[in-house]
C-alpha cells in the first residue's frame, strides 16, 4: 500500500480569450473537499482560494478587472483535508483583449514586424523552458524544440 502521495489537481479554463472585466471560469478536479490555491500570474501573482466539492470537482470565477490586457497564466495546487500538499498543476495561458491567443503571434512573428527572423528567435530563447502563450506555438505549455521547429517553418530571414 502506498500512502502520503497527493497528485496535483487538474485545471481547465472555460475560455482562453476574454475581454477585460469579464469573469474567467477556472475549474478542475482534485481529492474531495480539498482546499485549492489558484495562482494567476501577470505582472505579479494573485492567489485565490476555493474548496473542492464532495466529488472532487472545483471551480473558481475569476474577475479579470485588475489584470491588464495581454497574456496571463494560471495554475493551481491543493491541500487535502488530511493536510497533504500537492505540487502545482500544469500551467494554462489566457489572453485578455480583443485578440485571441491563436492570433497573438501568427507565423512565429513574436515582435509583430511582419517577418520571422533573428529578433523572433531571440525572443524565443528568452522564453525557452518557460511558458508564454505567444511563443508557445504548439500550445503544449512550454517553449521548447517543437516551437523552434514552427519558428523555422515560418522563417523569412
Amino acid at each position: 500500500m502506498i500512502s502520503g502521495i497527493f497528485i496535483p489537481p487538474t485545471i481547465e479554463l472555460e475560455k482562453t480569450n476574454i475581454l477585460k472585466g469579464e469573469t474567467l471560469k477556472i475549474m478542475g478536479e482534485t481529492a474531495p473537499e480539498s482546499e485549492l490555491s489558484i495562482h494567476v500570474e501577470s505582472s505579479g501573482e494573485m492567489i485565490k482560494k476555493t474548496t473542492a466539492g464532495k466529488e472532487g470537482d472545483w471551480d473558481y470565477f475569476f474577475d479579470t478587472t485588475p489584470l491588464a490586457e495581454g497574456s496571463h497564466t494560471t495554475r493551481a495546487k491543493a491541500e487535502s483535508p488530511d493536510g497533504l500538499l500537492s505540487s502545482f498543476s500544469k500551467v494554462l495561458g489566457f489572453y485578455i483583449g480583443k485578440y485571441g491567443t491563436t492570433e497573438v503571434c501568427p507565423k512565429a512573428d513574436f515582435n509583430k514586424d511582419g517577418k520571422t527572423n533573428l529578433v523572433d528567435f531571440s525572443i524565443m530563447l528568452y522564453w525557452w523552458g518557460k511558458y508564454n502563450p505567444c511563443v508557445d506555438q504548439n500550445k503544449d505549455g512550454i517553449v521548447n524544440l517543437p516551437d523552434f521547429s514552427v519558428l523555422m517553418y515560418w522563417w523569412t530571414g
